[in-house]
C-alpha cells in the first residue's frame, strides 16, 4: 500500500510539472532551468518508486513472479529511453534506478537461476545505456536541423519581404 500511495503522488507531482503553464515558450534560462530540475526532479521520484519494487514487491523463491517483475521493469526502461531521451541525464538516471536494484536482488539470491537472471539484466542495461546515447544524439540533432531550418526560413522570408517591397516601389518594379 505504501508503495502505491508513493507512485501515485510520484505520478501527482509529475502531472503538475507538465500543466498549462508549464507548455508556455520561454527563452528566460532561469525558467528553462527550473523547469528542467523539475522535470527530472518527476524521473528521479518515478524511478526511485519503480526501482523500489524490486525489493518491496520481490517474491523469494518464487522464479515466475521475479521473472515477471523483471519484464516489467525492463519494459518501464524501454519506456523510459524512448520517452527521455531528449534528456541524456534523465534517461540514463531513469534506467539505473530501475534496474540496478532488480540486479542487486537477483545477485543477492545467490542460486544459479538469479545469477543468470541478474547478468541478463546487466547486459540489458549496457545495451540500453547506448541505445540512450544514440537516441539523445539523434533527438539533439534532429533538433538542431530543425532549429536551423527554421532560422533559415525566417531569414528567407524576410529577404523576399524586402525583395517584393523594392520591386513595388522602384520605377523598374513599377515598369516591370
Amino acid at each position: 500500500i505504501g508503495w502505491c500511495l508513493f507512485m501515485a503522488l510520484t505520478y501527482i507531482f509529475r502531472a503538475t510539472t507538465i500543466s498549462s503553464k508549464y507548455k508556455q515558450v520561454t527563452s528566460d534560462e532561469r525558467v528553462i532551468y527550473s523547469r528542467l530540475f523539475r522535470f527530472r526532479l518527476g524521473v528521479l521520484m518515478t524511478a526511485t518508486a519503480w526501482g523500489s519494487s524490486s525489493f518491496l514487491l520481490f517474491p523469494p523463491e518464487s522464479p515466475p513472479h521475479q521473472m515477471f517483475l523483471l519484464f516489467v521493469l525492463t519494459g518501464a526502461t524501454a519506456g523510459g529511453v524512448t520517452t527521455f531521451s531528449a534528456d541524456r541525464t534523465s534517461a540514463l538516471i531513469f534506467s539505473l534506478l530501475l534496474i540496478m536494484p532488480i540486479m542487486i536482488r537477483l545477485f543477492a539470491e545467490g542460486n544459479s537461476l538469479s545469477t543468470a537472471m541478474g547478468m541478463a539484466a546487466m547486459l540489458y542495461l549496457g545495451f540500453m545505456t547506448l541505445a540512450i546515447i544514440r537516441t539523445n544524439r539523434q533527438v539533439s540533432e534532429n533538433i538542431s536541423l530543425r532549429l536551423e531550418a527554421a532560422n533559415r526560413e525566417e531569414k528567407m522570408r524576410s529577404s523576399e519581404k524586402r525583395y517584393r517591397s523594392l520591386l513595388a516601389h522602384l520605377p523598374v518594379g513599377v515598369l516591370h
